[in-house]
């Protein structure tokens, strides 16, 4: 069966235990030191009163006479009640020793080693022991006459009579520690009910009362203590759980407001999202006609570099035709009938040259339509549109674009077809992934004096577009940007995009370049030529 105590019971009950076993530890050494002294004082008592009684004999005669050695043993005995024996020795002139006097019948008293140790040096020798199952002092000391030793007396005083003494004296010195426990007891039990357990009920009702909501509790401390301490934190815990309790209301009334707003800016968002997936779905849309132009573009430029080709061929021997023709009209010699006829084949050949002049005007690349473009948002855009076959091609894509780039006067479309088929090879170049590289930066180009484009000072925009690609032979780089020239597989490419990059650039009075190295990657680098405004 458990006993559930309440604190005020566990503090009087420690108190209480504390003071009865000091006060018992230290009734235990008051009574073992005082025991000891009392022993220590008794022994010195019986040690005095022996030599006062061996200081009552007389000389050497008298320790030869038994009956009067007799009948003062009988005196000292009825004198003191608590001697218990008193045996006399004599010493011979030989220090031998012999029984002169005994109150005991028949006498067997003798002197020990000890003793006899203690009469060799002329000393008074004293020990505690057990006799009939009784505890006497058994003192012996020597007989002197003019200093020399004649003889000894020993003395058997009782023990019991002191022992009755110092037992009553320790009764009550245990009632007196009663007593000081049963006061100290009141004491301490007075102290705690009105110094801790007050306080501390006090203290517990108003825990209480705060956790059942009443938060404008207040305990009143009295003192300076450890628990006035308590109750003055546990005030200003209460009034911090009011602030924070207020506070908390007004933060949960700005959590509501902020999750109405929240949840229309979700909506707001979902919906830009909506809409930001629609622009992603166009503008793949727009990568992939983006890519489809661009190889239409390929096509067409092979068809029309064909083209010319083919009117470049017929264009000489026309020529020189119609050269024999012009002769043919003005020879005398032939018949008019077949000037005429000749007067209509000369027609139809200005016709073919005609048309043959028209194709190779189509061939060429309309002029640049210049505006001042900025080329490092054409780029982010690009890389932003390629980005999707870029992923799946496991391509990282490492942009470098200095920053306060100048705007370069250029067509927008145009550039937008170079870096696109610039791009594509990369990624071509890179079957199984890997690192595109694209950077933006200022050069200063001197002048060479071999009349090439440049701008006033000499200051160019450079745009290089480096992969990490397989990187192309050192004799094909000679040949890269020939029309129809391809190191692609068959089916793949058509050799054009290349040829119309470089005549794009050049157009913009600019400079396209590649450096390759097999397994290493290639770098093509666009240079186009700054011009200051005003």
């Amino acid at each position: 069966m458990s006993i559930h105590l309440s604190l005020r019971d566990k503090l009087i009950a420690v108190s209480i235990v504390s003071v009865i076993i000091a006060l018992v530890l230290s009734g235990l050494i008051d009574t073992e030191i005082a025991r000891r002294a009392f022993t220590q004082r008794f022994r010195e008592e019986v040690i005095r009163v022996t030599k006062e009684l061996s200081a009552g004999f007389g000389g050497s005669t008298e320790l030869d006479d038994w009956e009067t050695l007799v009948h003062k043993i009988h005196e000292i005995k009825e004198a003191r009640a608590d001697i218990r024996q008193i045996n006399v020795f004599a010493k011979s002139l030989d220090n031998g020793w012999s029984l002169a006097a005994s109150d005991e019948d028949p006498p067997t008293a003798h002197l020990s080693n000890q003793e006899l140790t203690s009469m060799a040096r002329g000393r008074t020798f004293a020990d505690l022991e057990e006799w009939w199952d009784a505890r006497y002092w058994r003192v012996i000391t020597p007989i002197k006459v003019d200093k020399h030793i004649i003889g000894a007396l020993q003395v058997l005083i009782s023990w019991e009579e002191a022992q009755q003494d110092e037992a009553k004296e320790r009764r009550q010195m245990l009632l007196t520690l009663a007593a000081t426990v049963i006061l100290v007891s009141v004491a301490l039990t007075i102290f705690v009910q009105r110094a801790v357990y007050r306080p501390i009920k006090e203290l517990v009702e108003a825990m209480q009362r705060a956790q059942a909501g009443s938060l404008d509790v207040e305990v009143v401390p009295q003192g300076r203590d450890e628990l006035s301490q308590l109750a003055m934190h546990f005030n200003r815990m209460l009034l911090r759980i009011r602030q924070d309790t207020a506070e908390k209301e007004k933060l949960l009334t700005q959590i509501k407001q902020f999750n109405e707003e929240l949840q229309g800016k979700i909506q707001q968002a979902t919906r830009t999202l909506e809409q930001r997936n629609q622009e992603l779905q166009h503008v793949n849309e727009a990568l992939f006609q983006s890519q489809r132009q661009l190889a239409h573009w390929e096509r067409m430029a092979g068809m029309v570099y064909q083209s010319a080709a083919i009117a470049h061929e017929i264009g000489t021997p026309l020529h020189s035709i119609a050269g024999y023709i012009h002769l043919l009209l003005t020879d005398s010699r032939v018949p008019d009938d077949a000037k005429r006829r000749l007067k209509v084949i000369e027609s139809q050949m200005d016709r073919i040259s005609e048309t043959l002049r028209t194709m190779l005007a189509s061939t060429k690349q309309p002029q640049p339509q210049v505006k001042p473009l900025d080329l490092n948002a054409l780029l982010r855009d690009l890389t932003q549109l390629t980005s999707p076959g870029m992923e799946r091609g496991n391509i990282r894509v490492r942009s470098a674009l200095q920053d306060n780039f100048p705007m370069v006067p250029a067509d927008s479309n145009q550039l937008q077809q170079v870096f696109l088929n610039l791009l594509a090879n990369a990624v071509d170049a890179m079957p199984t992934g890997g690192e595109l590289h694209v950077k933006t930066m200022i050069e200063e180009v001197p002048d060479s004096g071999l009349g090439r484009p440049h701008s006033d000072h000499g200051r160019y925009i450079a745009v290089s577009i480096r992969d990490s690609g397989q990187g192309i032979a050192e004799e094909y780089l000679s040949r890269i940007f020939d029309p129809f020239f391809t190191t692609k597989e068959a089916g793949r490419g058509t050799g054009i995009g290349l040829a119309v990059c470089s005549q794009i650039i050049h157009a913009h009075g600019g400079s396209i370049a590649v450096q390759s190295h097999p397994g290493e990657g290639s770098t093509f680098t666009i240079r186009l030529p700054l011009h200051e405004e005003g």
